[in-house]
């Protein structure tokens, strides 16, 4: 009877330590994608995050790919594939500097991937769809005019993905 209730309570410890905390991921995605910087609020990776300034090194670029990206209206569709199938993943599109002053005026943004350390090799392929009004509204509070942006995204390790952004 001993030993049964020994291996019991081993299992559920072995289960209790293996379980993930949603609030630690939180806490992973804001303080691991900015080590540097130490967010008060959750990040919010549905929508291009406005950080003018911060070293575009410090964002997690754990290894993915894209396949596809495409501007409809205000949203960023981007097709990326990456290997894992064990953990929950974390995308964040990132402005980092933004508005140069050329013709056009173009933004220089970073697509963070944070995969949790998934120790899994499946390859998966997913889409993400990311509101670009934050950066639009921005710039329209600077210029005063609508009109379109050159998005110039590094991606993966160190391509860069070169996309005309119209405003409507």
């Amino acid at each position: 009877m001993k030993r049964f209730l020994a291996f019991i309570m081993m299992a559920f410890s072995i289960y209790y330590l293996s379980c993930e905390n949603n609030n630690d991921n939180e806490e992973r995605l804001n303080n691991v994608l900015f080590p540097d910087l130490n967010f008060l609020t959750d990040v919010d990776c549905g929508k291009v995050i406005l950080a003018n300034g911060i070293n575009p090194n410090h964002p997690v670029m754990d290894p993915y790919q894209v396949d596809y990206a495409r501007i409809i209206e205000d949203t960023l569709l981007l097709g990326v594939s990456y290997g894992g199938g064990c953990r929950n993943h974390s995308f964040c599109l990132i402005a980092f500097n933004y508005y140069l002053e050329t013709y056009p005026i173009q933004a220089d943004l970073i697509l963070s991937h944070n995969s949790n350390e998934d120790p899994c090799d499946a390859w998966i392929s997913s889409e993400l769809n990311i509101d670009m009004t934050p950066l639009k509204r921005e710039f329209i509070e600077r210029f005063g005019r609508a009109d379109s942006l050159l998005l110039n995204i590094r991606i993966g390790r160190g391509e860069e993905l070169n996309l005309i952004y119209k405003f409507n």
